[in-house]
């Protein structure tokens, strides 16, 4: 049966008659109209989205093997989601499919005697976070609280702790994979490790990962992040991005990292776009001081201060529940690319461009251009060839 002739009318019931008993108690279907539908399938952009005539609401891993060997034998397309961030264009080409909807899979497990953590499929970057903060244990995790936690694992994961731990990648220890045919398979160094390398870093389309276990890492008594932000004006912009460059250039600290967004903030500037500049440590309070030193002395419209755990970043740099960029529901046209070190004179023209742009197109004034500069030393220390992660030198994601 096509998909055609499976998403009229008079055959959308039969997912529910077919598929609905061998699925788990706690799972459900939902059909487009009915209860719960707009709810589970909704994403983070509307640019550009995927459409479904059934989203099936999963509990465990039979449920995600019965999905997938349902649409096989239909010819029905799949697609798995947890965080719905997914913003590639190609998500628009899909039409009339099964949105397996991982949400109800997100237990988190520490495993003390292993200093790792078993984390289901479906877990957000936030809530993995606070779960092993809780045991004071930490890894590396994408910055944005409402964000798939395997989605940012299967493209790298960049994150603050990268500098100390390598990429969330580098971290992954063994996964549960339910592949295209609907098998499901342990992948680790001595099971498909293939497999294991090509979940490190090279995509989304491998199967859909139920399960992983992951390392994780103490966290110290004295553990604290220190951060300064700064705004600076329209005519500040080249003096910024020097320093930014002598910075990255003259220290190799694993626990500094800095993020630079062009923004308009009208209640500081009502003409023009700022820059909001942001210094972050991960040590004593001194040092991040120190390292924050040559932009205070730029003069900047405004500085905040202060200091904050691992999980508070989020909301430090805008990354929480409540900031814009946790928000479902807006067109967002992501373009993410890496550079070495910042030109300060495209760095101008980006800032103008932006700023012009913003002014004269007022749907466009909520935007923002973000630079995140990580540090790299422990991303650099992994061999290129243990995972599918085809660049680890990069110092500044645009």
């Amino acid at each position: 049966m096509s998909c055609a002739a499976w998403c009229t009318a008079a055959q959308l019931s039969d997912i529910i008659d077919l598929l609905g008993p061998k699925l788990s108690p706690g799972a459900s279907i939902f059909l487009p109209n009915s209860t719960g539908f707009d709810n589970a399938t909704k994403r983070w952009q509307d640019y550009a989205d995927p459409s479904f005539s059934a989203a099936v609401n999963v509990m465990t891993e039979g449920d995600v093997i019965a999905t997938v060997q349902y649409a096989n034998q239909n010819n029905i397309p799949f697609l798995a989601k947890s965080g719905g961030h997914g913003a590639i264009l190609s998500l628009g080409k899909f039409h009339n499919g099964i949105e397996i909807n991982m949400r109800g899979m997100k237990n988190i497990q520490i495993n003390k005697e292993s200093q790792s953590a078993t984390i289901q499929g479906g877990a957000l970057n936030g809530e993995v976070t606070n779960a092993l903060w809780n045991f004071q244990k930490q890894t590396v995790s994408g910055a944005g609280v409402c964000s798939g936690f395997v989605g940012a694992l299967l493209g790298g994961g960049h994150g603050f702790l990268q500098g100390r731990y390598g990429l969330i990648a580098d971290n992954l220890i063994s996964a549960r994979l339910v592949t295209a045919n609907g098998t499901a398979t342990t992948v680790s160094a001595t099971s498909h490790s293939d497999l294991l390398w090509a979940l490190r870093g090279a995509g989304h389309n491998f199967g859909v990962i139920t399960q992983l276990d992951l390392r994780v890492y103490d966290v110290a008594s004295a553990d604290s992040w220190y951060y300064e932000t700064f705004i600076f004006g329209a005519d500040q912009i080249e003096d910024v991005f020097t320093e930014a460059n002598q910075m990255s250039a003259n220290y190799t600290d694993p626990a500094l990292l800095s993020y630079a967004v062009f923004i308009r903030i009208p209640t500081v500037d009502s003409q023009s776009a700022v820059l909001l500049f942001s210094v972050l440590y991960n040590g004593p309070m001194a040092t991040g001081q120190r390292y924050a030193a040559p932009y205070r002395s730029l003069s900047p419209l405004s500085i905040t201060n202060g200091t904050g755990n691992y999980p508070g970043l989020a909301a430090i740099t805008g990354n929480d529940d409540s900031s814009q960029i946790c928000q479902d529901g807006y067109n967002r046209l992501k373009f993410p690319l890496t550079i070495q070190q910042y030109n300060v004179s495209s760095q101008r023209s980006i800032f103008d461009l932006y700023n012009a742009t913003t002014s004269e197109q007022s749907g466009f004034n909520t935007s923002l251009v973000l630079f995140e500069a990580y540090s790299i030393q422990a991303v650099q220390a992994v061999p290129m060839e243990s995972t599918a992660v085809p660049n680890r030198s990069a110092k500044v994601i645009v």
